[in-house]
């Protein structure tokens, strides 16, 4: 590695490509980068040249048989987010079935990120800046794919994303990106608004009286507007679709340093034989009958081998563990005489 790159906390796309060319011996360029982030490669970041807003979030983790379990008890996890809708307002949810009609609905705000993992938002908006990391989990996902998609001409992205876009801190905290109602032309009295009136006025043509009589509407509505936001000023948030238009997508040097000791570990790696590979499997499956794991469901012992290796201070995935297990199973099935 150069001395100058060693000094650099972070990379362009374009230096990022020139350097893994360099690594790897053959043509890299920024299209790669971007699948090597979008397949769990490469951690991709991003730069918020002129800051950006977002909201913190704690992350829980329950299981899909867990939660239902404490909806079911009526003991609800305080570290998740509830709304307890009234029985007048749920009569006017059509889609709810006849049972739930008179009753009062306790439905969960706090966002799901995955099969185990729910985001909690607190309720202050920050202003961000400098270089935050890309976790995947939403809009962020998607622009990345566009972006890929526009570089080897592939279609347009138009999938969409109602939980937002978000940023993770290099400590592993999420947060979800904001945007303002002002930016919003659809929002009365907001600057868009203003400039969505503007392009209508000039567009058609409208005579001088009533182009002065709808302007002055936009400034009532304007007044409004302020006021409501200099009593609520958090109100004046909802999540955004995607990052702002003027974030760069970057690379952190330190992930680079990452690819390449994995690219050196696996081709200091010994492929296993299929044989001494089901001894291994079989050896696990010995051992997990005897801690009392049930391999027939790979998920919940997954979970279970994840919490007692973070007991241990070891670092391992649910899901990794969970697709080694399935096929710990079916060898010790295909063992059998």
């Amino acid at each position: 590695m150069s001395k100058l790159l060693k000094l650099k906390e972070w990379l362009t796309l374009q230096e990022a490509a020139r350097h893994l060319s360099i690594m790897f011996g053959e043509q890299v360029t920024e299209a790669d980068v971007l699948r090597l982030g979008l397949d769990g490669h490469l951690r991709l970041s991003v730069n918020f040249v002129n800051r950006a807003t977002a909201r913190r979030g704690r992350v829980s983790r329950y299981t899909d048989e867990a939660l239902r379990a404490a909806i079911a008890s009526g003991n609800l996890p305080a570290d998740l987010q509830w709304v307890v809708w009234p029985p007048d307002l749920v009569a006017s949810f059509n889609i709810l079935p006849e049972s739930a009609q008179g009753k009062s609905v306790t439905s969960l705000v706090s966002l799901k990120l995955d099969d185990e993992r729910y985001l909690t938002l607190g309720d202050q908006v920050k202003e961000l800046e400098g270089i935050w990391d890309l976790p995947m989990l939403g809009g962020e996902r998607l622009d990345v794919e566009h972006w890929f998609q526009r570089l080897t001409d592939g279609p347009a992205v138009t999938l969409e994303t109602f939980d937002g876009a978000f940023v993770q801190r290099e400590d592993g905290e999420i947060w979800q990106l904001q945007e303002s109602f002002d930016s919003n032309p659809f929002k009365r009295g907001s600057r868009a608004a203003l400039e969505r009136l503007q392009t209508h006025i000039a567009e058609n043509n409208i005579a001088p009286g009533e182009a002065a009589g709808l302007l002055a509407t936009y400034q009532e509505d304007r007044k409004k507007y302020l006021a409501d936001r200099k009593l609520h000023p958090n109100n004046d948030y909802y999540p955004a679709g995607s990052l702002p238009r003027d974030a760069v997508v970057v690379v952190r040097t330190g992930a680079l340093l990452d690819l390449q000791q994995q690219s050196e570990d696996r081709r200091d790696e010994k492929p296993l034989a299929e044989r001494e590979r089901n001894t291994l499997y079989r050896i696990i499956g010995v051992l997990s009958k005897e801690a009392g794991l049930d391999l027939t469901k790979p998920s919940k012992a997954g979970l279970t081998m994840e919490s007692w290796a973070a007991s241990m201070g070891v670092d391992l995935a649910k899901r990794t563990a969970e697709e080694h297990l399935k096929r710990v199973a079916a060898s010790m099935e295909g063992s059998k005489s």
